[in-house]
C-alpha cells in the first residue's frame, strides 16, 4: 500500500481493515518514518489531504467515526495503556484532523464515562483523556458541549483551564470572551499557559473579534497590558482610529486565521506529544 492511488481504490470494508491493522500496528505498509514521532494515522491524512476525491474523504471520515465508536463501545477494554489506548489516541487525532465531526457524539460519552464516579480511573489515562478533550473541543457542535468546558474552567490544573478555554471559544465565543481577562491572569500567574494561542483561537470567529474591541477600554489596565502585545502580534489594530471604527461599524480584521491549521495547533498546545499533528500545517 505504497501509493494514494491504490488506497483511495480500496472499498469501504478493505480500507477500514487497512486503517485498523495500521492503527494497531499490525501491518505498516508504508511503515512509519524513524525520523519523527509519527502517528499511525499520519499516513491516511496525506492521502485524505492530497486528493479532491470527495467520496475517498467521506469514507475515511466515516470509517475514522466507526473504528472509534468500536474500540469505545467494548467495555472490555483497557483504555489507560497499551494497544487499543495507542490506537484511539492516533484516531483520535485523525478524527480531529480531517474535521470528522460526526465522532463528537462518541468522545463526549468516553469523556462522561471517565469521569463517572465509578470509573475511578479505570477508563483513560489522563493524556488519553485530555487527548480526547482537545480533539473534542474542536469537533463539537456549536453551543452543545458548554456545560464540559465550564467544568474544566473550574478546576486547578492550568491544563484543564486551557483546555475549557478553547473548547468554549468554539462552543461560545462570546462566554469565552467574558473569561478573558481572567485567562490572562491566570497565565501570568501559572507561566506555563501560552496565551497567544488561546487568544487566536478565540479571535477565529467575527463575533468574538468585533465585541473584544468594543471592550477593549472596558478591560483594567492589568488585562489590556498583558493582551495589546499579543493582539499586536496577532494583527489586531488596537489604534485609537481603530476602535472608534469597530465601535461604529464592527469592522475589524485579525491576520492569519486558519480553521484547521487553527484546530491542529490548539490539539498541539494543549496535549503533550501532539506537535506532530501541526509538523505538516
Amino acid at each position: 500500500m505504497t501509493n494514494f492511488t491504490l488506497l483511495r481504490s480500496l472499498t469501504h470494508e478493505r480500507l477500514r481493515d487497512y486503517v485498523r491493522e495500521r492503527v494497531y500496528q499490525r501491518r505498516l505498509d508504508p511503515p512509519l518514518s524513524p525520523r519523527r514521532h509519527e502517528a499511525t494515522t499520519a499516513y491516511l491524512f496525506d492521502a485524505f489531504r492530497a486528493t479532491d476525491d470527495g467520496q475517498f474523504q467521506c469514507r475515511v471520515k466515516e470509517i475514522c467515526v466507526e473504528l472509534i465508536d468500536e474500540i469505545a463501545a467494548d467495555g472490555t477494554l483497557d483504555l489507560r495503556k497499551g494497544p487499543d489506548a495507542e490506537a484511539l489516541a492516533d484516531l483520535v487525532t485523525l478524527a480531529a484532523r480531517i474535521d470528522a465531526r460526526e465522532a463528537a457524539p462518541r468522545l463526549r460519552q468516553v469523556l462522561e464515562s471517565a469521569r463517572a464516579p465509578e470509573a475511578d480511573g479505570r477508563v483513560l489515562s489522563t493524556e488519553l483523556e485530555e487527548w480526547i478533550t482537545a480533539a473534542l473541543a474542536a469537533l463539537q457542535p456549536k453551543g452543545l458541549y458548554s456545560d464540559l468546558w465550564s467544568s474544566l474552567w473550574q478546576q486547578s490544573e492550568p491544563s484543564r483551564w486551557s483546555l475549557g478555554f478553547t473548547g468554549m471559544a468554539n462552543s461560545d465565543p462570546i462566554q469565552a470572551l467574558d473569561w478573558l481577562p481572567q485567562m490572562a491572569r491566570r497565565a501570568e500567574a501559572s507561566g506555563g499557559i501560552d496565551l497567544s494561542l488561546l487568544v487566536w483561537g478565540l479571535l477565529n470567529t467575527h463575533e468574538a473579534r468585533d465585541l473584544l474591541l468594543r471592550r477593549w477600554t472596558s478591560f483594567d489596565a492589568d488585562t489590556r497590558q498583558a493582551l495589546e502585545p499579543v493582539l499586536r502580534e496577532l494583527g489586531v489594530d488596537l489604534s485609537a482610529a481603530s476602535l472608534a471604527e469597530t465601535a461604529g461599524y464592527g469592522a475589524m480584521w485579525a491576520h492569519g486565521f486558519n480553521e484547521t491549521g487553527r484546530q491542529c495547533r490548539w490539539l498541539a498546545m494543549l496535549v503533550p506529544g501532539l506537535e506532530v499533528v501541526a509538523e505538516t500545517l
